[in-house]
């Protein structure tokens, strides 16, 4: 018993000592977060999406990454999200740790904020309490919103939106913001359902929405764009979007 109290002990003190070295991430998120967590140097494989600029080897999509090139990385751990396919998954647990998140909640990307910060030798829980406050930060810059029916288009061909069960969609809240559709994560909507029920349309669409930026405009919605490489990465990335937007609606940094 006091063999395995000792070992308990120990673990607890020096288990930075145990954290993992060489790391492949399947998802840009996960590597945002590997580097908030100041362990890039320990990123050996990313996706092709992963717009940092770090010095590890790209490994293919989200879900379809090149198994054989990651096994030839030799790493110890390789974080994933739902979206990699369960078989490319398990047969990469042959070969190191796979650990899987779900970033669709504000919750489950502060829970992956903390859990990556751990796996890779840093104090989890300081990660989680410095993204919080950074997300506090981020939110006054968006006060001139407040109460304001906001649609957040992450996809103008087709029209998808990221409601209020989003982690965009429950950051905003937090700040008074009315979000629409409230009780939706990520869904389809049609341009008449924004018309009809927004104020402020924001758009971070990827593929272009001029068209549709006119339209809003035309029936009276105010319109503002976000890259959509800030607003739509679960992950501390997003803060720079919910700032983006308080620039350009506020006025405020």
């Amino acid at each position: 018993m006091r063999v395995l109290f000792l070992f308990f002990f120990i673990f607890l003190i020096f288990g930075n000592a145990f954290a993992f070295e060489r790391i492949v991430s399947l998802s840009p998120a996960l590597t945002e977060m590997v580097v908030y967590a100041g362990a890039e140097d320990k990123l050996v494989g990313v996706t092709d999406f992963c717009t940092l600029n770090v010095k590890a080897e790209k490994v293919g999509g989200i879900v379809n990454p090149n198994v054989e090139k990651i096994i030839s990385l030799k790493p110890d751990l390789i974080l994933a999200t739902n979206m990699t396919p369960p078989g490319i998954r398990k047969v990469l647990s042959r070969v190191a740790k796979v650990v899987v998140f779900h970033l669709v909640s504000l919750k489950e990307v502060e829970d992956a904020v903390e859990s990556v910060g751990n796996l890779v030798g840093s104090d989890g829980k300081e990660l989680r309490e410095r993204f919080e406050k950074e997300l506090d930060s981020s939110l006054k810059t968006v006060s001139c919103l407040k109460g304001k029916k906001v649609i957040v288009l992450v996809s103008c061909s087709p029209i998808y939106v990221a409601g209020g069960e989003s982690y965009i969609g429950q950051a905003l809240s937090l700040a008074g913001l009315r979000i629409v559709p409230e009780n939706v994560s990520f869904g389809a909507v049609s341009a008449e359902f924004v018309v009809q029920n927004g104020e402020i349309a924001v758009l971070s669409c990827h593929n272009g929405g001029g068209d549709l930026k006119l339209l809003l405009r035309k029936f009276g919605l105010k319109v503002y764009e976000v890259p959509g490489s800030f607003l739509l990465h679960p992950s501390p990335m997003f803060l720079r979007g919910v700032k983006y937007l308080g620039e350009e609606a506020c006025g405020l940094r």
